[in-house]
């Protein structure tokens, strides 16, 4: 959003608060997938895959649960036409439900994403 701060019309204020809410979003998703990084990279060469699609699992759930958190703040700031204007793979994270809809595993049941099918 504020590399289109001038084709969006975002307001100073706007797109400082905006620079706050993505300083807060990048330390939960540092938080959330820096221990997840040094578990996966001091795996052996033979390692149980449940073990590690789970911690994945678990990590995308919370970032998806963060950007819950942490997106309707952002909406808030925007106006209909802004909104309307955001590329739709920001859109999408900036509605509820459609983060609740890409959780890992919805879409088939199984391993998939990182760990492949």
């Amino acid at each position: 959003m504020l590399r289109q701060q001038d084709s969006l019309g975002l307001s100073d204020t706007v797109a400082d608060s905006i620079a706050i809410l993505n300083k807060v979003y990048g330390k939960v998703i540092d938080s959330i997938w820096t221990p997840v990084a040094k578990y996966l990279s001091d795996l052996p060469d033979k390692y149980d895959l449940d073990e590690a699609y789970s911690r994945v699992n678990v990590a995308e759930n919370k970032s998806l649960d963060s950007d819950g958190d942490l997106c309707p703040s952002a909406k808030k700031l925007l106006t209909d036409e802004q909104i309307r204007k955001l590329p739709p793979f920001i859109a999408l994270f900036l509605d509820n439900s459609a983060i609740r809809q890409v959780r890992p595993g919805r879409a088939g049941g199984g391993r998939g994403g990182f760990f492949g099918g």
